[in-house]
């Protein structure tokens, strides 16, 4: 186990890595089916996620305030 906490975020990366495909798969099947409402409903999501997942990125390496 590593004592610098990097476990636990190392575990939200993965998870929020699998949030992301999944979303990213189903709104490829969305579009696909021509369901496009559903597919802008899902790529909102997926923007809200990149974005949790660039802060978690950010965090982890220290780089909090870069923008």
């Amino acid at each position: 186990m590593q004592g610098n906490g990097s476990g636990e975020s190392g575990g939200q990366l993965q998870q929020l890595l699998k949030v992301l495909t999944d979303l990213r798969e189903a709104a490829e099947a969305a579009r696909r089916e021509g369901d496009l409402t559903r597919a802008r409903e899902l790529g909102e999501r997926i923007g809200e996620s990149e974005r949790r997942l660039d802060a978690l990125l950010r965090a982890r390496h220290g780089l909090g305030g870069l923008d």
